[in-house]
């Protein structure tokens, strides 16, 4: 027969070992959280609050300018130019001093969007592709260069037969109206 101190021992182990494993697994949560465009900040901040919830939750305490400081840098990339902002207040803030601010300024931009004054930068990775010429590396002075000499196909329709082909493409003084080869635009 199992008595009453053995039980409350294998249930302290057994529940003690899930207690830690909550533990982490909110923290992964906190550490793991990131704010998306696509979803208003307000309702991305009340998650977060639940996130730190659960950590006061596990007896686990941090402190609000801590919270704060984490919150402002878990703002998505839209927000880049507000998060500066926030990041050079000299003044304490408290949390939810930040979430009116971060309320404020939400409702500001979603004004803006539909009167039409609210500009969005546009992002995108450029990616260039060298089509075909010679490359050809020197120095000048201390610092080194690489030269591009572009050698794009002869058209007929290039600026009345006129080409450059031979000449480096900032040597060429004649005014040629660009070519596509492969649905690219050259100049020639």
């Amino acid at each position: 027969m199992v008595n009453a101190k053995a039980l409350w021992e294998s249930l302290e182990r057994k529940y003690k070992t899930e207690d830690a494993g909550s533990k982490k697994f909110v923290v992964g949560k906190f550490l793991d959280f990131k704010m998306v465009d696509s979803k208003t900040v307000i309702s991305q901040v009340q998650e977060f609050q639940v996130i730190l919830h659960d950590i006061h939750a596990e007896g686990m305490v941090l402190g609000e300018s801590f919270q704060v400081a984490a919150l402002i840098e878990k703002l998505p990339p839209t927000w880049k130019d507000f998060k500066n902002y926030l990041k050079h207040k000299h003044k304490e803030m408290k949390l939810e001093d930040l979430i009116v601010r971060l309320r404020i300024e939400e409702d500001n931009r979603q004004s803006e969007k539909k009167a039409g004054n609210y500009h969005q930068e546009a992002k995108a990775n450029v990616v260039e592709q060298v089509l075909e010429g010679n490359f050809t590396t020197g120095v000048q002075g201390t610092k080194h260069y690489r030269r591009y000499r572009m050698n794009p196909p002869y058209s007929e329709d290039v600026a009345d037969g006129y080409s450059c082909l031979n000449t480096w493409w900032n040597q060429c003084r004649k005014s040629i109206s660009p070519i596509t080869i492969e649905g690219k635009y050259l100049i020639a």
